[in-house]
This record gives C-alpha cells, sequence and structure tokens, in this order.
C-alpha cells in the first residue's frame, strides 16, 4: 500500500512510502474479526448463506470474495 501525507512545508501532499503486506493482512483480518463478532453478537447461529451476505454488505465485497474468505 502507498503511503501519502500532507507536508506543511512544501504545502502539499508527499510520498511517504509503502505499507509492508503483514500490516495490510493484519488491517484487513482485524476487519474481519470486527464484523463476524458484530454478527454473532445478534445471532447465536448463522448459516453459511447468511454469514456471505453478511460479509457482502459491511466489507463491500462479491459473493466470490466472501465465500473465499470462509474457506480460509
Amino acid at each position: 500500500m502507498t503511503l501519502f501525507g500532507w507536508d506543511k512545508a512544501l504545502d502539499m501532499h508527499v510520498y511517504r512510502g509503502e505499507k509492508s503486506k503483514e500490516d495490510k493482512d493484519k488491517r484487513k483480518s482485524n476487519e474481519l474479526l470486527t464484523v463476524i463478532r458484530d454478527a454473532f453478537r445478534s445471532a447465536t447461529r448463522l448459516s453459511y448463506q447468511q454469514l456471505c451476505e453478511i460479509l457482502m454488505r459491511e466489507l463491500d465485497i462479491k459473493d466470490r470474495t466472501a465465500k473465499n474468505i470462509l474457506l480460509i
């Protein structure tokens, strides 16, 4: 992931480097964990399809991506 930040001296956005893949993966994992926890707070059981629908809605992803996440 490319990082940009505001430089007051230059009065513009400047390149700050790259964020590591590990940071990106950790952020995605945390986001997924939050969505799953919220889903199971309101229901003790969810079907595979219900969980796919929640993932698609909350993470704004397609059906195939949601199913791939659940297969991991």
